[in-house]
């Protein structure tokens, strides 16, 4: 063979290598059908902890999200903030921050007694993991005693399958979850946590669309309003929960433009003499409550940041009234838990004025911004997006969130 030839071998040698470790290795999103024999897909059908995330090649599909963040660790301890959850910690795999494998699935209790995370690693790094772990004497990759966040864990291997235990071991049955179509992810919620159902959730693309939608939900063909059908004083974020429990019906509505003092120009909506939400901004809300415009519309009560405010809200009073009701009646449609609809580059506006401007009240407590910090934070990469929407209700139980015109 001539000296061409071998060149051009090794050409299509260092080819094919590449284009291994792109398809393989690299961030990009990457959908996948779950294996439903395998560890990963049966823990996430076990409804055995309080909640149980499965994804996809991790190494990548959270590759490619980090891409997308400024700061991943800030996003995802924003997000755990919001939701009112611990934030999360996934174990690191030697020199990886997630195993590069086929599936992996995270599994915890809300009381943090109980951790479990499994994966499927590539073969070949399986062998070369586990030798390398011998080695250096590491048990994160050997195998063998460890701790998460100070608590005793264990770690073994069964083949390719790489596990982190800590507390007692769950039952595990021998059939997982077996969606008909490609997933980005899904997670198990064993019970109701404020307006997510218990249920598994699947993300994914749909209609040119990113949903994330409950396993089971049936949906109206036409839900009984949408902002877009506003031909003016549309507003760029609402969101309105139906009564649940001890907690009345409620609504908040954010328009572009300032507001008084400095503020967005926004609306919320209570039952008389019934408030479930307070003003955006905590105690200093409650400070500027009574000097702040106040009217009636279609059985609510508004108060509004500014006069223009309190106009708009009583045009839009009618249109919250069909999705809940004040008096928390049931309609003839489905019983809405919450619903939000969302124009996320111009809220993202809104919130960070909000952050701002309570930042330069003196008397604002650290407790009254973090949640406006946190949420300028999840609405950044959000941004992309043309619109974003919510929709939860029971009787028949139903949930999704879809963010759609992304670039």
């Amino acid at each position: 063979m001539t000296r061409g030839k071998w060149v051009l071998v090794g050409l299509a040698g260092l080819a094919a290598v590449a284009g291994h470790i792109g398809y393989g290795y690299w961030p990009r999103e990457r959908s996948a059908v779950p294996d439903a024999s395998d560890v990963p897909a049966r823990m996430l059908a076990a409804g055995a902890w309080d909640a149980c995330l499965w994804i996809p090649y991790p190494h990548q599909n959270l590759g490619a999200l980090a891409e997308e963040l400024d700061d991943a660790q800030s996003y995802f301890a924003a997000v755990a903030r919001l939701s009112g959850s611990a934030e999360p910690a996934m174990p690191a795999f030697g020199p990886f921050a997630v195993p590069p494998a086929r599936e992996l699935a995270a599994c915890a209790d809300r009381s943090k007694k109980r951790l479990r995370v499994s994966a499927r690693v590539y073969p070949g790094l399986a062998l070369v993991a586990k030798l390398a772990g011998r080695i250096a004497g590491n048990p994160w990759l050997a195998g063998g005693d460890v701790k998460v966040s100070d608590r005793p864990a264990t770690v073994a291997w069964q083949g390719t399958l790489w596990t982190v235990e800590v507390g007692a071991p769950a039952a595990i049955p021998e059939t997982g979850w077996a969606p008909e179509a490609a997933v980005l992810g899904a997670f198990h919620l064993a019970r109701q946590a404020e307006s997510f159902p218990a249920g598994i959730y699947r993300l994914g693309h749909r209609d040119d669309a990113i949903d994330l939608t409950l396993e089971g939900s049936a949906f109206p063909e036409k839900p009984p309003f949408d902002p877009a059908q506003l031909k003016a004083d549309r507003p760029i974020l609402l969101v309105v929960a139906g009564e649940e429990g001890n907690h009345p019906a409620a609504a908040l509505a954010f328009y572009e433009g300032k507001g008084s003092l400095g503020l967005p120009s926004g609306v919320l909506f209570h039952p008389p003499q019934r408030a479930r939400w307070d003003l955006p901004g905590g105690g200093i809300g409650g400070l500027l409550a009574d000097r702040l415009p106040h009217g009636q519309g279609a059985g609510w009560e508004m108060v509004a940041l500014d006069d223009k405010s309190l106009d708009r809200g009583e045009a839009l009073a009618p249109a919250v009234t069909r999705i809940a009701s004040p008096e928390g009646e049931d309609g003839p449609g489905p019983r809405v838990r919450m619903a939000v609809w969302l124009a996320p580059e111009p809220a993202l506006v809104v919130v960070a004025r909000m952050r701002a401007g309570l930042e330069k009240f003196p008397l604002a407590l650290p407790s009254d911004i973090q949640p406006w910090r946190d949420w300028e934070t999840v609405l950044t990469p959000a941004a992309r997006c043309e619109r974003a929407a919510l929709w939860s209700t029971a009787e028949p139980q139903a949930f999704r969130v879809r963010l759609s015109g992304c670039s």
